[in-house]
């Protein structure tokens, strides 16, 4: 979720985690499904792979963790990856 910072006239916002969706006929749907899952506990790679119709499009997930590596999670039907970094 997005921290925002404030600073005299200045506003900055850190974003700890992004979520994208590529080609497909509906991706604000899938968005939302996913999002869904996401807020209620199911770990990124299990939401990005949860079972929807393949011309929906794909994801991608990205989240900066607290120690400063990344959590990436890439859509199967993508050939993508699962893993931290």
């Amino acid at each position: 979720m997005p921290r925002a910072n404030f600073d005299g006239k200045r506003q900055s916002i850190d974003f700890e985690v992004a979520l994208g969706s590529l080609g497909g006929k509906s991706p604000a749907q899938i968005l939302a499904q996913v999002l869904m899952r996401l807020l209620a506990g199911t770990a990124p790679a299990d939401a990005l792979a949860s079972q929807r119709d393949d011309r929906a499009g794909y994801l991608e997930f990205v989240r900066r963790l607290a120690h400063g590596s990344f959590e990436i999670a890439s859509d199967p039907r993508r050939d993508g990856l699962h893993k931290a970094y």
